[in-house]
């Protein structure tokens, strides 16, 4: 009888135990999901902690014990959706390799890799779009362009490899400023900043994310096809002079 009583209140406690655990987890997550929202619509600097404890209908003291400080607290942001989109791209790149069947694939394959998982996940999430706005503010941000950096480089360093691979004897600074140019269309893209909404007097929305997803990729996949055909077909004299190093006299003057 005894062990029988004692058996059952270690089973209670085990189980106010979870439902405490449960509720901190349905906090954290309500507060992670206002924040984002807030981040996405005002950016790092626009949003307070008391802003976003509001929003989320909790009490200032539970974001500080979760997250101790904002800086925190947008960092987690930021982390707690980039491993999904890593393995998405990772899988999508998988993916453009069998399809290839052996040979590189395309580069506009290649930017589909960076582009498609983010449209599909915000096809099915709502909080998906409210990241990519984040994303967009955040990576132009000098306070957190290293973050953004860490977290995503990593898995883009393969597409990157994947992109020399499919452009043979394209220079290394087209490639990269190719990619810089990617990465800004990219950003103001998911911005959703209403920018296209005026210039165009209403015919096009940047809230249509699909719209701008079917452009995206054959453009830019042709900005990078047409340096490599300059390139490929400009006598040596002309790509010096168009070259981002210093000519001779240049480094005399530089230095000395």
């Amino acid at each position: 009888m005894v062990q029988k009583e004692q058996a059952d209140k270690k089973l209670a406690v085990k189980r106010r135990a979870g439902r405490s655990k449960a509720g901190g987890e349905l906090t954290k997550d309500r507060i992670l999901d206002a924040a984002e929202a807030l981040f996405a619509e005002g950016g790092y600097d626009g949003v307070s902690l008391r802003q976003i404890t509001q929003q989320a209908g909790v009490d200032l003291a539970l974001a500080n014990y979760h997250f101790e400080t904002k800086e925190n607290l947008f960092r987690e942001v930021l982390r707690r959706r980039v491993d999904v989109l890593n393995g998405d791209r990772l899988r999508h790149l998988d993916e453009a390799r069998i399809a290839a069947k052996g040979q590189s694939p395309t580069i506009a394959a290649l930017i589909d890799v960076m582009v498609a998982p983010i449209i599909k996940r915000v096809r099915s999430d709502p909080g998906w779009r409210n990241y990519c706005r984040l994303i967009a503010h955040s990576d132009i941000n000098p306070k957190h362009v290293q973050l953004i950096s860490e977290l995503i480089d990593p898995t883009f360093s393969h597409v990157i490899s994947a992109m020399r691979m499919a452009l043979p004897g394209i220079d290394d600074a087209d490639l990269y400023w190719g990619i810089y140019y990617l990465l800004g269309a990219f950003l103001v893209t998911f911005s959703e900043s209403g920018r296209i909404d005026l210039y165009s007097r209403g015919h096009c929305t940047s809230a249509d994310l699909e719209a701008g997803y079917r452009r995206m990729v054959p453009f830019m996949a042709a900005g990078f096809e047409s340096m490599l055909r300059e390139r490929a077909a400009a006598p040596k004299a002309a790509l010096d002079k168009g070259s981002d190093r210093p000519k001779p006299a240049q480094r005399k003057l530089l230095h000395g």
